[in-house]
């Protein structure tokens, strides 16, 4: 076993999905593992990878000194994590059996020692591993190992990939839209289970915010949300605060875009809206700088003004932790600024810009009815696509900010003013969020013709930005595609609208990447022989 030397600077690990990599994939020394406290410790299985909030892997089991337990596992770069990302004190955490650790802390580093306890808000001391003593390889070396990992998954080619037979477009257009289907099918799905969760968290909630508008629709009212068809949970889905927070937390997914969707989906979680609610109802209606305040504090991102490079950005800065001091809030948890990734990421997808959009937006939630304004968008009698779409972008349009319009970040100013959020990513969050979100409420409530306005309007919608998976299944899927200046036939996937993006991711994340080749149409046709 090679020990690894202690690396100073090592930047790439502390991206959690390398972390996380490295654990699921036991690129340690799994027959000799020991705790801090000197427990001899098996690893059964290391769990579940669980992306959201919470513990790092699920229903992991492990055998610590003969004892099997089973339970969550949370994985950190150093020891202190722990307690800088606040887990003492938070009760998600309690299920955590095993704390696992990436590097030892050095002889006079700040931070403790490594037999420093790791303590559940219980007060329960959780087993800590330490893996770098355990790693067969320096951490260079699996470093490269899960970056080639990473990368050979993303490079593959799928299993009917340049076959020398071929499906007609027609064909792979039908089943696309299929697919698509089946993807709503999946977030609906999806959004129900979190839609109870949410009812759950707020029945165990002592203290309720008053309501600003009408909780209980009024029947027959046009401007109101229709009351359900039955009751459920004593009446909790009539309450609109619950469908509200389910649509504050897909679009803050959606605003996360790939790198940044778990820290986004933790922060909706961790200030959610009916407590923006009860902070509003104590005082005056909370303003965007007020939410920025709160937002930034909790992602752990706001910096103190003597840590701008700019005059706009230290008073900026400035306002935002005078706002911060006079708001009655308590997170229960303070996200570490190494969740946040920015790089590699276009400056306009910074997680600062990003949280900026995202206060414009729960402020429209909570003071500009966005939620009933979208419901009603898909309830109209003469319903037009075209109509629909412009609604929703405008309902998503952001106005121009003095200080974000100009910037990327507190220290990184932009010559030219931008919108904080662009078209592509208001329709990306309309297909992604909103669709399925009224899919739901339309078969909770029985709206049958809000299910179909909202199908409607998703097929109109034009492709959006291209992804690493779209590349591929657009050069690899054998189909065949007539040439539009010659009329002859090519090889190739045609996509011209976002339903069509959509059903081919759903074909190689649930059919090409699992090979269910003959569940599928192109494939059975290209391996029938």
């Amino acid at each position: 076993m090679n020990s690894s030397p202690h690396i100073e600077n090592l930047a790439a690990f502390r991206r959690e999905d390398i972390l996380r990599h490295l654990w699921s994939k036991q690129y340690f020394d799994t027959e000799h593992l020991s705790t801090t406290d000197g427990g001899a410790l098996r690893i059964l299985n290391p769990g579940t990878l669980h992306r959201g909030s919470g513990p790092d892997f699920r229903d992991a089991v492990i055998v610590l000194d003969g004892i099997t337990y089973r339970g969550d596992i949370e994985f950190h770069r150093t020891l202190e994590d722990w307690n800088s990302h606040r887990h003492s004190g938070n009760r998600n955490y309690n299920s955590v059996i095993l704390h696992v650790v990436l590097l030892r802390q050095k002889d006079g580093e700040q931070g403790g020692s490594n037999t420093a306890p790791t303590l559940s808000a219980s007060g329960r001391t959780i087993p800590v591993l330490i893996l770098e003593p355990f790693l067969t390889s320096p951490l260079e070396t699996i470093l490269e190992h899960t970056t080639r990992d990473e990368a050979a998954s993303r490079s593959a080619t799928i299993h009917c990939a340049y076959n020398e037979t071929h499906v007609s477009s027609a064909a792979a257009e039908q089943w696309l839209r299929r697919l698509f289907m089946e993807r709503m099918k999946e977030k609906t799905s999806r959004l129900r289970t979190r839609l109870v969760e949410i009812i759950e968290e707020r029945q165990r909630t002592i203290a309720e915010p008053k309501e600003g508008y009408a909780a209980v629709p009024l029947e027959g009212n046009p401007n109101e949300i229709p009351v359900p068809d039955f009751c459920f949970e004593k009446g909790m889905l009539n309450k609109i605060l619950v469908w509200e927070q389910l649509l504050y937390e897909e679009l803050m997914d959606g605003l996360g875009y790939s790198q940044n969707r778990t820290p986004f989906k933790k922060l909706s979680k961790i200030v959610p809206l009916w407590k923006l609610k009860w902070i509003a109802f104590a005082a005056e209606p909370l303003s965007l700088l007020e939410l920025q305040a709160i937002l930034f504090n909790v992602a752990g991102l706001l910096p103190l003004p003597s840590e701008t490079n700019n005059q706009p950005a230290k008073i900026f800065v400035h306002q935002l932790h005078t706002a911060w001091q006079t708001i009655h809030f308590s997170p229960e948890e303070i996200l570490n600024p190494t969740e946040w990734i920015f790089s590699p990421t276009r400056p306009s997808n910074f997680p600062a810009i990003r949280i900026a959009a995202a206060s414009a937006l729960i402020h429209e939630l909570l003071y500009g009815q966005l939620f009933k304004k979208i419901i009603l968008t898909f309830s109209v009698e003469s319903f037009s696509a075209g109509d629909a779409g412009a609604a929703l972008d405008s309902l998503l349009t952001i106005q121009e900010d003095a200080f974000w319009s100009i910037h990327y970040s507190f220290n990184e100013t932009t010559p030219l003013a931008h919108s904080l959020l662009g078209k592509s990513r208001r329709m990306d969050l309309a297909i992604n969020s909103i669709v399925p979100l009224c899919l739901l409420y339309a078969e909770t409530f029985s709206k049958r013709d809000i299910e179909a306005n909202a199908l409607s309007f998703a097929l109109t919608i034009s492709a959006l930005e291209d992804n690493s998976i779209l590349r591929k299944m657009k050069k690899q899927l054998p189909i065949e595609l007539p040439d539009r200046r010659t009329g002859s036939l090519a090889d190739g996937l045609d996509i011209s609208r976002a339903y069509q993006q959509q059903g081919a991711i759903q074909l190689y994340k649930k059919y090409c990447r699992l090979q269910r080749c003959g569940e599928c149409t192109i494939g059975a046709a290209v391996f029938a022989n």
